[in-house]
């Protein structure tokens, strides 16, 4: 079980504010867990774009601690980056066995899915996600999106619609809804 240290910092890092984090210095002895550090470290990488470094940070966590959900999740990230989606859903999946009711794990692994056009198991993640946590912005997203390509409009802007109202302040929701009905006024 994380500490609730590694939670703060996690919860810093899935809002892409690592110069928020509560890290020890470099090269200073630590009394935080090992697999911890690493972890975010792993998240910093991938948030730098250093995906070779973000990949192994996330691997060393995983040796001091196998069964951490948060270490797969940043691997997988750093895999998908690098263009290897069945791996990374190897790792997706192997995170939402540890932690099932994990929605922003879920919608990734929704993106790997798709990745790999896999659009059945993608569209059951996203379901999941809503179903864990009904105002996940990005996993409503991705079911309008899937929503569109198949012709459901209404029930694509419907769920727009409630990605809007569960993040209305978002920036880079708001964008992705603009390009989204955009693409749904010229279908």
């Amino acid at each position: 079980m994380p500490s609730p240290w590694f939670h703060r910092n996690w919860q810093l890092l899935r809002e892409r504010r690592p110069q928020a984090l509560e890290l020890p210095a470099p090269d200073t002895p630590s009394a935080r867990d090992h697999a911890e550090l690493e972890c975010l470290n792993a998240g910093i990488s991938n948030l730098r774009g250093d995906l070779p470094a973000a990949a192994a940070h996330a691997t060393t966590a995983l040796a001091a601690r196998p069964d951490f959900a948060h270490a797969y999740v940043e691997r997988a990230r750093a895999l998908h980056s690098r263009g290897d989606y069945r791996a990374a859903l190897a790792d997706f999946e192997r995170a939402t066995q540890l932690v099932p009711d994990d929605a922003q794990t879920l919608t990734a692994q929704a993106h790997a899915h798709l990745a790999l056009n896999e659009r059945v198991e993608a569209f059951d993640c996203y379901q999941l996600a809503v179903a864990h946590a009904p105002d996940c912005a990005a996993a409503r997203l991705g079911l309008a999106r899937m929503l569109r390509e198949s012709g459901d409009a209404r029930a694509a802007l419907e769920q727009i619609r409630h990605a809007l109202r569960a993040a209305p302040q978002d920036a880079e929701l708001d964008a992705r809804v603009k390009r989204l009905l955009s693409k749904l006024e010229t279908a």
